[in-house]
Parts: C-alpha cells; structure tokens; sequence
C-alpha cells in the first residue's frame, strides 16, 4: 500500500516533472543550434524492466464513483441529512437547488449554482443587503446576484452580476454572467466561518461597490451601463449557504425588507432524497425531528395520521434515478428506528407503536415486487434487518419505508444491498464493477482527489460500523456520508489484488498516521488493533 497526502506528494512530483522535461527541451534546443540531433535506438540492449505497479486506475466521488458506483449501497441520502424540499419563499422565484426556510433563516444548497431571485417594483435598485453565513472553508461560496434579467435553471442561465464570499480561498469574488461566466475581480478579505457577515452591494449609473462588514472592499466601473435587469438575487454555489435579513433600496423610498416566509404549498418535510408515500385515503404527517437524532443533526419521522391505506418514505438512489431489481435475486438491509416521541418510547405497547414495512417497488408505486414486516419500534434507537426477494426485473424502482395502520416512527439510517449474488467476495463493493476493474488487468488503484481536501475529511471518522459513521460536508456533497471509506477501499484492493494506494487530507497530523499505520497492521491485542478486529 502507498500513501498519498493529496496537493502535496503528488502536486509536488508533477511540478519536479515538469521542471525535468523542460529542462530536457532547452538541452534539445541549444544542441540543435550547435549542431543536427540524432536519437539512436538499441533494440538488441534492453533497459531497466518497468515495473507492473507503473500505472493503474483512479476512484473518487465527484462523478458519483462510489455511491452510485461502487459501493453496494442503492440508497442515496440514507442518513436523512438533506433538508426537505420545498417551495420557494413568498415572493421570490427558484431556479434549481433547495431553498428551505426556517425561523426567517434562509438555506440554499445545489450542484448547479441554483438561484433565488426576487423582482422589486417601484423603480430600480440602488443597494442590496444581506447577512450571510458559511458553514466551512470548503469548496463553494455564496452570495449576491444583482441587476438580474432573463433567469433559468443551470450555473451560468441568466444575465446579470454575481457578488459571492468564497471562504477557502479568503476572497470576495466579482464576476458577470449573460448567459456564460466571465470572472472580473477576485479580491482578498477575510471571510470567517460560522460567523453571519454583512454583505452590501451599491449600484450606481455605471458602476457598482462591494462591501463587506461596513468596508469598503471593492469598485467595479464599466465604460457602459450596468445590464437592465431588475432583479436581485441569492446564489451558492456547491455548498450549503444560509442568509437572513435581506433588504433593498430604492430613490425615494425607504429602505425594505425581504423576509424569508415559507410559500405555505410545501411538501411534506421530507428529507431531500426521499418522497412521501400516501396511498387510499390514508393521510400522512412528515417531519425533519432534529430531537435524538441516529447520526448528525435530524432523522425522518413519519405519522400515520388518519384514514386507511399506507403512510410512508420513499428513495429511487443516487439522484432519484431509480433502482434495478433483478427477478428471484434476494436483497438485503437493514433500517434504524425508534418511537417517535419520548411518550410513546415509555410505552412499550402503546397504541402508537405501529409496524414498519418496508417494500421494493416499481418507480411509481403501482406495482409491489416484495413486502417485509419490520415490527414496530417502541423504544429507542433500534437496527431491524431484512431480506427481499423481488417478484420481477425492473429498471427505476424504488425502496418504501411505509405504515399500514395508524402511529409513528423515525427512521435514522437505511442500508439496502445485493445479497451475496451481486458483491464481490461478499464486500460492500458491487460485483460487476469490482469485476470490470479486475478485467481490465489494473494492477493499482487510488482513492482519492479533491474530496479528501475538505477538513472534515478524516479516516478516524471511517471506521467502525458504518451505519454509525458521522455524516460530514464534503467537497463535493455538503451532506456526504463515510458509509465507504479508506478502509473499505484497502480491503476491496487487498481482495482483488491491486496495490492501494489511499489519499489523506494534508491536516491529517503524525500521530494520526502512526495511528492508521497500527489500525492496519498492529496485532489484534494492540489497542488499534483491538479496534480493527
């Protein structure tokens, strides 16, 4: 196994490699100038044997190479960390990503740049205020839009300016989009983060200026008028971003506030990559309960409210585009619950302790492919196990944690799989993928890439059971999971004979890898050895 801190080894030895060939081309040159080069093969004098471990393949999620991929999980969102979906605030228009709104605390989150845009009548805009909170120094920023026109779903589908706090780099970003990105300024200021920061923008005839907690940061003058739009608006791009007290000025009006409030037409609260379930005239109750939650900050609660039929969840994987089921292939999970309420937990028979099914479904409901009786939850956090064996082969189905009968109960982790049949040596790796990497011929994998670079990126945070593992915010997915991580990859490449070659995050101290060097190799009455076993 090879180590690789990522941005240092490897940043490091391109550049050395670089240096090396053009240092190459210059003696090429400057012979050339003296004289005729000639290159003289010996085909009869063999050199140095290169060794087999000189190239292989590269793995990491930022195209969905494990989840989705990989790994034999087929939940996507399994920890129910993703806000719920919702309608945009009153008086505001979204464009792509998720928008929730809370105690007048706006939230935004999306791979696509998506926007929140909101049209002032009475005249134009002369300034814009916001407060903006940024959860981590990882990849993305958020921000500003202003003198917005022509808006649409996609990163760069409007015409206007963006004004965006980048907390990793430690700078205020000025660019213009009309209908593609053209950046203009990239200007350095502290960016803290957990901390809400004022951010102004004031519009003039033909020039705009940035500040940033009252200072003046920026000013941006353009030999023509600003662009026409009229609209002001809120972006973050990759990462969660959350805002509050947004307000516009206008001439000869006062300065007024743009709340944040709820349209009042939302969905169920559910967790982004599920949806509600309702079937007869059952009626369901869903909510986001952040009250002892299984892992990280919620889990899902659903209520059989009232009526008859089904109450319940569902998931169709990795971005809702629907799970394959293989006819008479078994297929197996497990989901954390427990009684919903403290009430209903002291109450081992209550009323309200209803069975939880789980089922795998065609993609809109109208077929049932196999059913399984959980039991009910009635106390506190508690793993049911099952097995489903489906009745048909399918493409776009989903999975369905659902109520028959009237009650409650939170889910705080899902787990669904291959059996046996679809894993590779019975890892939590997919067969045919494995299968493909080993057909290949690889002799080498790694794991990593930009996503190792984000600070919550830890292997400490990767071992033990992974239904237990802490969610994190990730570079590429602020709501990303360590259900596989550096030591599922070691052991897949130990059982398909590739040389590892695992990415760390720079921060990662001494200690911290003396510590996995041990939990690798130390005998198993060692403390991480003990660990390990």
């Amino acid at each position: 196994m090879i180590v690789a801190f990522e941005n240092a080894i490897l940043m490091r030895g391109a550049r050395l490699a670089w240096a090396w060939v053009a240092s190459l081309f210059l003696l090429l040159a400057t012979a050339a100038a003296a004289e005729p080069t000639r290159i003289v093969v010996h085909a009869d004098q063999p050199g140095t044997r290169i060794s087999r471990y000189l190239t292989g393949a590269c793995i990491e999620d930022v195209n969905h190479e494990i989840y989705g991929g990989i790994y034999s999980q087929m939940l996507f969102g399994e920890s129910f960390q993703e806000p719920a979906t919702t309608a945009a605030p009153i008086g505001f228009q979204g464009f792509g990503g998720r928008w929730s709104v809370k105690e007048g605390v706006l939230t935004g989150v999306g791979p696509d740049g998506p926007k929140l845009v909101n049209f002032p009548t009475d005249g134009p805009v002369t300034e814009v205020r916001v407060e903006i909170l940024l959860p981590d120094a990882g990849h993305g920023n958020g921000g500003l839009l202003v003198r917005v026109a022509n808006p649409g779903v996609g990163a760069d589908n409007f015409d206007g300016y963006e004004i965006a706090l980048d907390a990793g780099h430690q700078y205020v970003r000025l660019g213009w989009h009309g209908h593609k990105w053209r950046p203009i300024a990239d200007v350095p200021h502290p960016i803290p983060i957990g901390t809400w920061i004022p951010l102004s923008v004031r519009l003039l005839d033909t020039a705009l200026e940035v500040f940033v907690d009252g200072k003046l940061v920026m000013r941006h003058d353009n030999l023509n008028p600003l662009p026409g739009g009229t609209g002001i608006g809120l972006r973050s791009w990759v990462k969660e971003v959350r805002y509050r007290n947004l307000t516009v000025a206008q001439p000869g009006r006062e300065t007024t506030a743009l709340p944040f409030i709820k349209s009042g037409n939302e969905e169920q609260e559910v967790s982004h990559m599920w949806r509600p379930v309702e079937r007869g005239s059952a009626e369901g109750r869903m909510r986001l309960d952040d009250d002892r939650p299984f892992v990280g900050g919620q889990s899902q609660e659903i209520s059989f409210a009232g009526g008859s039929g089904e109450v319940g969840i569902a998931n169709r994987g990795l971005n809702g585009w629907g799970l394959a089921f293989e006819a008479g292939k078994p297929y197996e999970g497990y989901a954390w619950l427990r009684a919903s309420n403290p009430a209903q937990a002291a109450q081992a028979a209550a009323a309200n302790a209803a069975d939880a099914w789980v089922a795998l479904e065609s993609g809109d409901g109208k077929q049932t492919l196999a059913e399984g009786r959980l039991g009910a939850a009635k106390g506190d956090w508690s793993r049911f196990d099952f097995t489903l064996t489906p009745s048909d082969t399918i493409r776009g189905g989903r999975f369905v944690i659902k109520l028959k009968q009237p009650g409650s109960v939170a889910v705080g982790h899902a787990f669904l799989q291959p059996g046996a049949w679809g894993r590779y040596k019975n890892l939590p790796v997919r067969r045919d993928v494995a299968e493909g990497l080993v057909d290949q011929g690889i002799t080498v994998l790694r794991y990593g890439g930009s996503m190792v670079n984000h600070p919550e990126y830890r292997w400490k945070e990767m071992i033990g059971p992974r239904d237990r593992r802490p969610p994190y915010r990730g570079t590429w997915y602020p709501y990303s999971s360590n259900g596989w991580g550096i030591v599922d990859f070691v052991a897949f490449c130990e059982a398909a004979g590739f040389r590892a070659i695992p990415d760390f995050n720079m921060d990662e101290t001494p200690q911290d890898m003396a510590d996995f060097v041990d939990y690798m190799n130390a005998p198993a009455d060692s403390p991480w050895g003990q660990r390990r076993a």
